[in-house]
């Protein structure tokens, strides 16, 4: 084997390698809109459908103030709530315990969950009070989630890779086997 052939080969062998796992992440747009709250805000789930990114806003409607949604929070870190932060292609996109969303206000979170019927966004007071009628039971609203895109898996990579190696090998062929319909000492008549 020549060279060229092995490098060939060692790099289809990493690549197979790497195509093993499988990322399967996905890219939702969710907008909440309520009396009291409008949320817009774009999310990462991972193959499971757990949240694993967010980034967005929300606005108080009553006192006309904009917080930045920082990131989701990671499961068992916040007691106050009750938050699974699965997320579902499909109706009715959020479970009972909903998504936690942290924010750029120090200890300020923003819940979003479902009663079965309805959505609902329930948030803490800057003070710690969790008596207000926005932790319990919360602003109900409107829930939309709209799929932004899917992030390629790596084995669709490693595909598109693949196909670029193989163009480029039958290409180095081509060139070494000189110009198509010619054969060597062979030239047509004119």
């Amino acid at each position: 084997m020549t060279d060229y052939v092995k490098r060939v080969v060692l790099v289809f062998a990493t690549l197979l390698l790497f195509a093993t796992a499988s990322a399967k992440a996905a890219v939702f747009d969710i907008n909440f809109t309520g009396a009291a709250f409008d949320l817009s805000v774009v999310v990462t789930s991972d193959s499971s459908d757990n949240l694993i990114a967010a980034t967005g806003s929300v606005i108080n409607l009553i006192t006309s103030t904009t917080t930045q949604i920082t990131g989701v929070v990671p499961l068992g870190i916040n007691s106050d709530f009750n938050y699974d932060n699965l997320l579902f292609p499909d109706a009715p996109y959020v479970s009972s315990n909903g998504l936690l969303f942290s924010s750029s206000m120090p200890n300020f979170f923003y819940n979003i969950y479902t009663d079965g019927t309805s959505y609902w966004i329930s948030a803490t007071d800057p003070t710690g009070d969790i008596t207000s009628p926005f932790y319990s039971p919360g602003d109900l609203g409107q829930l939309t989630v709209t799929a932004v895109s899917g992030v390629p898996e790596a084995s669709t990579w490693i595909m598109m890779l693949l196909g670029f190696v193989a163009i480029a090998i039958g290409w180095k062929l081509r060139l070494k086997q000189g110009p198509v319909g010619y054969t060597a000492g062979f030239s047509p008549s004119t």
